[in-house]
């Protein structure tokens, strides 16, 4: 397995990978027919577990209250239903109580068995059960009686429904249970209609009964205004927890990219083995960069003094035929590809050379990875311009029929030569593919890095064009967000989170546009077939995101994506 140098652990070798038909573009709506036409469900009787958002936080605690709630009210229609059987009373008034009392636990018992599937719970559920539930409450009120102790379960209903999600359950609960307490009582009170509870008020006023029917709708306003309060309060203790959260894993994420950036700038600056040394028509100097196989050293032409870059094979890598056949082919691929965003080649070796080298442009600026360490999260703009500008190196390379396989943002090079505009450029074609070979020279090892590999690539799969899209997307989240999208201890476990999970939603990173959500997750599909074709339908997307806008068929294929992988969940 060929990984970037800054990974550490010891590489999985992947089995050897398997052919499969060359795809083009696809008609997108008819793999809508192999979907689930619900989202992807978890296990009878498991409830979401990855909590992204402060959403999803109180959407888990809301399902795990309905549950426990459901159970409960079940057990007190159940208990209750026992207790009328041993009561008197008015016959119309204990049937009406015992039709109630069925209609409620008919509803809690329907609401325990289908949340035993936590993906059931919605709207539609929750107001259901409020109106079962309320049944039950006014028939309460007609056995019970209005003003006896049975209408202290009312404000506790109230509260119950009234902290959830949607207001419509609070509604239906205050409609049907609040306000016919009241139309009941005021009725009853006054002569209207005959009192036929069990509990009356004895010597009691009119305008007295008035007043305690006042006062218990004031008790069921108070229950509900607490608990639309008691969800604001909660909302903002957890997102203050999760940005606290954000902030913690941010930091651990660069930490750890600060460690692979210092020990790879140990490695450079100096002398090496080649300075002062010809190849070519170039003269060596101090060494510029060190890779896994490959040293790159600053160079003069010797005639015209033009700079130049020279790249180099180790002295580990020399003795590897393997590598030596892929270096010789990074020449050839290299030198193959016309674009002003890939590094210009000078100048190659022939094969009368005893040491292959490769001669580039000399760039002057930073790589993506400098650039993100003294910056976590760049503009989106100054992020689209680079996308535009790498998406068209990127076609680039694909109409010469290369992959590069290796995108990441050591590989991106801002170039600031001094007169006229920055321009980002394309490095290090050496584990690329040449798409018109039925074989690659990586001989059954896995290639890349392994945070920005495709989940295909993991798996030691075919890779097309859209291998390439897929590490452009999971550039442009640590660009956008100040994160990440993959991380992990050692490879397997990064390699296992690429080729299952999404990472969190983009928009619970950092403040940006919600079109973001739905662009980046096109290009971070799990299934090649449901990404951007290309780099450069991505590049348009990620300008268009900018301004909150998504074009209707990247919002369709989103959809589709986030059926069977929601963000910050396993596939």
């Amino acid at each position: 397995m060929q990984i970037d140098e800054n990974q550490n652990g010891a590489p999985p070798r992947s089995a050897s990978p398997r052919k499969r038909p060359t795809e083009g573009t696809v008609d997108i709506r008819r793999h809508l027919e192999r979907e689930p036409r619900e989202p992807a469900q978890p296990s009878s009787g498991s409830i979401p577990t990855a909590v992204t958002t402060t959403r999803d936080a109180l959407l888990l605690d809301e399902v795990l209250r309905t549950r426990l709630f459901a159970a409960s009210a079940l057990v007190v229609c159940v208990l209750t239903a026992l207790v009328l059987l041993l009561m008197r009373g008015d016959p119309l008034a204990k049937n009406l109580h015992a039709a109630g009392l069925a209609i409620g636990a008919g509803g809690a018992l329907w609401v325990v068995v289908r949340l035993r599937d936590a993906m059931a719970y919605g709207t539609t559920l929750n107001l259901v059960f409020a109106c079962t539930t309320s049944v039950a409450l006014v028939s309460c009120y007609v056995y019970w009686g209005v003003l006896s102790s049975a209408i202290l379960v009312t404000p506790i209903v109230m509260y119950f429904f009234s902290v959830g999600q949607s207001f419509r359950p609070a509604i239906a609960v205050f409609v049907l249970a609040c306000l016919s307490h009241l139309v009941l009582g005021v009725l009853i009170s006054t002569g209207v209609i005959a009192d036929r509870a069990v509990i009356r008020p004895m010597n009691v006023r009119v305008i007295e009964q008035l007043a305690m029917l006042g006062i218990a709708q004031l008790v069921f306003v108070v229950a509900f205004w607490l608990a639309r309060g008691f969800r604001g309060t909660i909302s903002k203790a957890i997102e203050q927890l999760q940005a606290a959260v954000r902030n913690t894993v941010r930091g651990k994420a660069l930490l750890a990219e600060a460690e692979q950036e210092l020990a790879r700038a140990l490695r450079i600056g100096g002398p090496g083995r080649f300075t002062e040394q010809s190849f070519g028509s170039y003269r060596l100097g101090n060494l510029i960069g060190r890779g896994a196989m490959g040293e790159v050293y600053e160079a003069r032409h010797r005639s015209t003094t033009e700079t130049a870059a020279v790249k180099l094979l180790t002295v580990g890598a020399t003795g590897d035929p393997r590598i030596v056949r892929r270096f010789l082919r990074e020449l050839t691929v290299a030198a193959s590809i016309d674009s002003p965003n890939v590094v210009r080649v000078l100048e190659i070796a022939d094969n009368e050379a005893p040491i292959p080298f490769l001669v580039m442009e000399r760039l002057i600026g930073q790589s993506l990875a400098d650039i993100l360490r003294g910056m976590p999260r760049l503009p989106m703009r100054t992020i689209a311009t680079m996308v535009s500008q790498v998406a068209a190196g990127v076609a680039a390379a694909h109409r010469a029929g290369i992959i590069h396989r290796d995108l990441k943002p050591r590989n991106l090079f801002r170039h600031a030569p001094g007169s006229g505009d920055e321009i980002w450029k394309i490095l290090d074609f050496g584990v690329s593919k040449v798409t018109d070979q039925t074989g690659t020279l990586t001989e059954g090892y896995l290639v890349g890095t392994p945070a920005y590999m495709a989940p295909e690539q993991a798996r030691g799969e075919a890779v097309d064009v859209r291998t390439d899209v897929y590490a452009l997307g999971v550039i442009v989240y640590r660009a956008l967000t100040g994160i990440p999208a993959f991380s992990g201890p050692d490879v397997p476990a990064i390699l296992y989170a690429v080729a299952h999970t999404m990472p969190p939603r983009p928009t619970s990173m950092t403040p940006i546009p919600a079109a973001f959500d739905r662009v980046l997750a096109v290009a971070l599909a799990k299934r090649p077939e449901l990404r951007f074709e290309s780099a450069q339908q991505f590049a348009a997307a990620v300008a268009a995101a900018i301004d909150d806008r998504v074009d209707a068929e990247v919002a369709f294929r989103a959809d589709l994506v986030l059926r069977t992988t929601p963000w910050g969940r396993s596939s």
